[in-house]
């Protein structure tokens, strides 16, 4: 066992409800520490940096950032501790990321692996950074597993589908910012992402009801096992088409507990269509 089920089956073992507030402090020191030691270290003498970075915090260019003051007086020091929730944090961490990529893009790797061995370690705050089109964004995490495929190599792959991919960040932002009044909002963007995805590696404007008659064929023509694609045909169409009509598009009847169930099962859908699109390049839909 490591990471967060060592944390967690220490705290079973001892009963113990963990504290949010006091697990967020100890996220936010984490945070702190990897941010100082793997980031500000290389970074704190440039001016293009700070310059990227104020612009993604939405404030005026503060010059002494650059003037090597020491960490814990710089605009980024203070934004990490003044965060008030996970929420604040993770945009600070996010706005870093960003200004990272744009001029230390090399440097990347090294912050994603470094603030996911800090995500771990609070098991109640589920949170995983990956690649993006981007460069790095930060999302809610599951499991790690699923996480690499399903949202880490989709964001990537997506980027040839824009339409698609802005729909999935949104349902992701969405669920990252714990606003269960927009779980609609999530569960829609997860409609379209599918939808629009399938008009892509198809070829057509047909909406999501109306691609059965042409999704079967594509995915026999790739090769794939009759029972696979029946499943997938029948998931999506007879279940995840169903479900979106009776429980969001007429009637908000769907449980907080459905939505991460609904992200992993997209992130799935949208995966193997990518894998079978490229697969089949050159070929006719």
């Amino acid at each position: 066992m490591t990471g967060p089920v060592q944390i967690e089956a220490f705290w079973r073992r001892w009963r113990h409800e963990p504290d949010d507030a006091a697990e967020f402090a100890k996220l936010r020191t984490r945070a702190e520490h990897v941010v100082k030691e793997k980031i500000w270290r290389v970074v704190y003498a440039s001016a293009d940096f700070w310059k990227e970075l104020a612009l993604f915090f939405g404030s005026k260019h503060d010059e002494t950032d650059v003037a090597y003051p020491g960490f814990a007086l710089t605009s980024l020091s203070r934004a990490l501790v003044n965060a008030r929730n996970p929420f604040e944090l993770v945009q600070t961490l996010q706005c870093t990321l960003w200004a990272v990529a744009k001029v230390f893009p090399d440097l990347l790797e090294t912050c994603i692996g470094s603030l996911n061995g800090v995500f771990v370690l609070s098991p109640t705050l589920l949170i995983h950074a990956a690649r993006s089109p981007e460069g790095a964004t930060i999302y809610p995490g599951g499991a790690g597993l699923l996480d690499e495929t399903l949202i880490q190599e989709n964001l990537v792959w997506l980027a040839d589908h824009r339409n698609t991919l802005k729909s999935f960040q949104q349902a992701l932002a969405i669920y990252l910012s714990k606003d269960t009044d927009k779980y609609r909002n999530l569960l829609d963007n997860l409609r379209f992402a599918v939808e629009q995805l399938l008009k892509d590696v198809l070829g057509n404007q047909k909406s999501l009801e109306n691609q059965k008659d042409t999704l079967l064929p594509w995915m026999k023509r790739r090769d794939l096992h009759p029972h696979v694609s029946g499943m997938y045909h029948d998931l999506l169409f007879k279940h995840f088409a169903l479900y979106q009509n009776d429980a969001v598009k007429h009637g908000e009847r769907y449980a907080p507990e459905e939505i991460e169930f609904m992200i992993y099962l997209t992130g799935t859908f949208m995966r193997l269509l990518i894998q079978l699109s490229k697969q089949g390049q050159g070929e006719p839909s």
